[in-house]
């Protein structure tokens, strides 16, 4: 119970248990010169948006001047948006809404993963605009790399 007088404002913090909720409607009570009024707020409860990935395919091997597919598929059972897929921190792919799953195929060089790895970073935002991120990480095998990549591989990770 919180009293207020005249021009007087409060601020008052609560916390609720909303986990098992989508809405709530909280009532204000409040009672003025002896008459009671009444408001109604109502609460839109956001569930944290999780991306699922699965599906993924790519090719364990791969030679160093080969071009290959990553695919996978994307979901969230919450609806996210702006997403932006990233592989090695270059951006592959956006898409601006995602509700379902939606297949995702990008196109991959192998001379650019000469760390043997790919780190897919998927960036989205919930309906309020909210940030999150997932990140995965693939292991791939590039062969017949030639001595001069391996060479600026090594000097591209010194300034890096």
């Amino acid at each position: 119970e919180v009293s207020i007088n005249g021009q007087e404002s409060k601020d008052v913090i609560f916390s609720l248990n909303l986990n098992d909720f989508t809405t709530q409607t909280l009532v204000a009570n409040s009672e003025v010169y002896g008459q009671s009024v009444s408001e109604f707020v109502n609460i839109k409860v956001y569930q944290k948006p999780i991306v699922y990935l699965d599906n993924v395919k790519y090719p364990e091997e791969i030679s160093y001047s080969k071009d290959f597919e990553f695919s996978f598929h994307l979901s969230s059972q919450t609806p996210v948006y702006n997403i932006r897929v990233k592989v090695n921190n270059n951006e592959y792919s956006s898409i601006d809404y995602l509700s379902e799953t939606q297949k995702i195929v990008l196109p991959l060089k192998s001379s650019y993963l000469l760390n043997n790895n790919i780190d897919l970073n998927i960036n989205y935002e919930d309906e309020n605009g909210k940030k999150y991120k997932t990140i995965e990480d693939f292991s791939i095998y590039i062969l017949d790399v030639p001595w001069y990549a391996k060479i600026l591989y090594l000097i591209k990770r010194l300034f890096v």
